[in-house]
């Protein structure tokens, strides 16, 4: 596809996409080299991201329309704001489709949804994700566009 225009989109995942975010998740281990240490199974994310009480969400992103990412986050709880925020677990874009735009639109859709559902308080493995959310949303925080 030299010199055409892709298409990234990014979408809530869905139970159908189980086998690929498991995917995700063991392509993501061998990259930190912590292959070994991934146990989990479609059975162990059906219930901890789609069962009664679901513990963690995914987004899954495309290119073209065949998936190339994920972000894994979950919902977290400021006790000095007295508020609840998002917790950004882990992200991975496959090499193949890095360097495209696609963890910065990851983390777009998650800055969305962060101010869709109210939330303010945004984090990354403990860091707080303010600055990326005035790159990617500048104007709906305060801050300028470009």
């Amino acid at each position: 596809m030299s010199g055409a225009a892709r298409t990234i989109t990014v979408r809530a995942a869905t139970a159908n996409d189980l086998p690929q975010v498991l995917a995700f998740i063991r392509e993501l281990a061998v990259y930190e080299h912590l292959e070994d240490q991934v146990v989990a199974t479609e059975a162990d994310l059906v219930t901890a991201l789609f069962g009664p009480r679901p513990y963690a969400e995914v987004a899954v992103a495309c290119l073209d329309g065949v998936p190339v990412g994920f972000a894994l986050f979950f919902h977290n709880f400021s006790t000095f704001l007295g508020k609840p925020g998002i917790y950004l677990e882990d992200l991975f874009v496959r090499p193949e489709a890095r360097g495209l735009g696609v963890g910065k639109r990851l983390l777009t859709w998650l800055a969305h949804t962060t101010l869709e559902r109210g939330l303010r308080a945004a984090r990354l493995g403990g860091a707080r994700l303010e600055q990326t959310l005035d790159r990617v949303l500048p104007e709906s925080r305060g801050g300028r566009a470009g």
